[in-house]
């Protein structure tokens, strides 16, 4: 059996994925910018839920290839395992005050006589780490067109950018001949085995797993579906195609590409210079 058969989309690598930050690059920048964030709050006088120092997180990476495990299909069926909802629950921005949400933002003018930075404190880590470095106003694919937030963080920025690329990409997968014949042969499995479903979408989507129960018929599905989907190698045929299309995407879009580049080398150095300053000064009091 091939990495593609065993419906783990994580152990997938398409040719867009080298152009994203590194999780060791993405550990660098989130740690500098809870120290800026941190210094910054300190400064206006606030000392309550300092951010906390970031932890290597697990890559979660090509949501749009459908598939995960069995066992997880028959524990919680189209619904995130439950490390993906308590690692969401527990952000540390969602158990902010009030206050210091305004502090974070910059919606908080004012605080203890002090003037809070334009863009929040959150602005003013980005704009520290994003120094030097020329930010894109727009980012844009697959038909979407986002405007970038003054505050957007460069930890969020590079990812944005690429998998909005990507989108491009996989929306010309889902024209594909090969893939639509693939997942024809999907809808035939499903018929088989008594469900009724044109695509993978129509089966996560579907209306009766609104609800906050798992009923045993979502299970059933989701653990039918995994085994079509491993039966008419779904997995081996969308990540081919979808490859193919994303080295169109980065033929065509080799001018943002190389600024991205060019970009994170440049937070790179920036974060460092950040978290070595601290070092120092902590060292030398």
């Amino acid at each position: 059996m091939t990495q593609s058969e065993a419906l783990d989309a994580k152990a997938i690598s398409t040719p867009l994925d080298a152009h994203l930050p590194s999780p060791g690059l993405m550990l660098t920048l989130r740690r500098a910018e809870a120290r800026l964030t941190n210094q910054c709050l300190a400064r206006l006088g606030y000392a309550s839920h300092p951010m906390p120092a970031p932890k290597a997180q697990p890559s979660r990476r090509h949501s749009e290839f459908l598939v995960f495990s069995i066992p997880q299909a028959e524990e919680v069926g189209y619904n995130p395992p439950k490390d993906a909802i308590e690692a969401g629950s527990s952000r540390w921005d969602a158990k902010a005050s009030k206050v210091q949400r305004g502090l974070l933002d910059g919606s908080l003018r004012r605080y203890k006589g002090r003037s809070v930075p334009r863009t929040g404190c959150a602005g003013e880590a980005a704009d520290r780490i994003a120094k030097g470095s020329r930010l894109p106003d727009k980012m844009e694919g697959g038909g979407i067109e986002l405007t970038r937030d003054d505050k957007a963080s460069p930890t969020g920025v590079g990812d944005a950018q690429v998998e909005l690329m990507r989108l491009d990409a996989i929306v010309a997968t889902k024209r594909d001949p090969r893939y639509l014949k693939m997942i024809r042969a999907w809808s035939s499995c499903m018929t088989k085995a008594g469900y009724e479903y044109k695509s993978p979408e129509d089966a996560l989507n579907d209306v009766r797993w609104d609800g906050d129960e798992i009923s045993n018929k979502e299970r059933s599905t989701a653990v039918t579906d995994m085994r079509c989907k491993k039966d008419v190698h779904y997995l081996a045929v969308a990540d081919a195609v979808q490859s193919e299309y994303e080295e169109e995407v980065i033929q065509k879009r080799e001018k943002e590409l190389t600024q991205l580049r060019r970009n994170l080398s440049v937070w790179e150095e920036n974060a460092e210079e950040v978290i070595r300053s601290r070092s120092a000064s902590t060292a030398s009091s």
